[in-house]
């Protein structure tokens, strides 16, 4: 029973990691989305790797889609932008 308790507490863990950095990714995407560039700059300084171009061009895109009415296609794509990218 011991190992059986032991691999679902480390699996309740890798759920609970994951849960939480879905959260992060979420709360980066409504920064970029709500403050604009200074959230970009805090997100390259943090992730130097990002590519600030389409980043730029995503919150373009999510912004306009928004004001449009337009369904969230590129709200999404940011998200698993973020997603993909921040580890």
């Amino acid at each position: 029973a011991d190992p059986i308790r032991q691999r679902l507490a480390i699996h309740q863990q890798q759920q609970q990691l994951q849960k939480g950095r879905l959260h992060q990714v979420e709360q980066w995407r409504l920064r970029l989305l709500e403050e604009g560039d200074s959230a970009l700059a805090a997100l390259l300084d943090e992730h130097p790797n990002l590519d600030a171009q389409q980043l730029r061009q995503l919150i373009r895109n999510s912004l306009h889609e928004k004001k449009a009415a337009k369904p969230p296609k590129a709200f999404r794509q940011l998200f698993k932008y973020l997603n993909n990218y921040l580890q």
